[in-house]
């Protein structure tokens, strides 16, 4: 607190009660609120002061006005779910010297536990269930994931990476039916190949319509298609068609995902 200032002939303020005080108060910080333990100091260390004897230490104790919410220890028990927050004072007791004793008071409020509120799981697919390579743009693929989820999709499997779609002429789709509801849906997709013929898709739950998406076809990085608000619950088919105009127009859904929802 007052440097590591060793020359000959330096004096350093003399330790009195007020100062060390003073430098408890800005030292020793507790939260207004908390619903973690503390960090109760067990001693005031000030450094500097005499150099022939090193750090001045002075002990501290504590006292709590509530201990069944916060413990001598600092460990602290949050009250239950509707109970009220209760507001504990905590008083540091600063030992100076024998005959006089410094005190710092701190009123901390310690909040009640509440209910947790999960938030809707996310739902993810980079297509690796898929096995088997072809050719054709018709390869239709069935399979029930580790959720019990039903996919359908229609397409040409073995592409680079995740699952490639071809033009609206071949009724390429990915479809998914799940029990989860569904909040909003993101795709991440890529034109195949490297020609730049126009590349689109339309997203489909329970057979309406809730978006559309253009592909960069002058771009080979990922895009993310997403939509939201969405907010279906109980079981739902979501679908992925692809919407490509004309020929050669194939892409690549590298994963699919969406969030679920249900009505609080």
């Amino acid at each position: 607190h007052f440097g590591d200032i060793r020359g000959e002939g330096v004096v350093l303020p003399e330790l009195t009660a007020e100062l060390v005080e003073t430098i408890a108060e800005n030292d020793i910080d507790l939260p207004a609120e908390t619903t973690e333990d503390l960090n109760l100091w067990d001693e005031l260390s000030i450094a500097g002061v005499d150099y022939d004897r090193g750090a001045d230490v002075f002990p501290i104790t504590w006292t709590s006005s509530d201990e069944s919410v916060i413990a001598l220890d600092g460990s602290v028990t949050q009250p239950a779910i509707g109970e009220a927050d209760v507001d504990v004072t905590l008083t540091a007791h600063i030992e100076f010297d024998a005959e006089t004793t410094i005190e710092l008071v701190f009123v901390v409020t310690v909040l009640a536990e509440e209910e947790e509120v999960p938030g809707e799981e996310v739902y993810t697919t980079d297509f690796g269930f898929v096995d088997s390579t072809s050719n054709s743009y018709s390869t239709s693929i069935q399979h029930t994931d580790d959720n019990g989820f039903e996919w359908d999709l229609l397409g040409r499997p073995g592409g680079a990476e995740g699952f490639m779609l071809g033009n609206a002429s071949d009724g390429s789709y990915i479809e998914v039916q799940a029990n989860t509801g569904v909040s909003s849906v993101t795709i991440d997709i890529v034109r195949a190949f490297t020609n730049s013929n126009t590349r689109s898709v339309e997203l489909f739950v329970n057979d309406v319509s809730v978006g559309t998406f253009d592909v960069d076809v002058d771009s080979n990085d990922p895009q993310t298609f997403v939509v939201e608000n969405i907010d279906i619950e109980g079981n739902v088919t979501i679908r992925l068609e692809s919407t490509s105009p004309g020929s050669r127009g194939a892409m690549d859904v590298l994963t699919f995902s969406w969030e679920g929802y249900e009505e609080d």
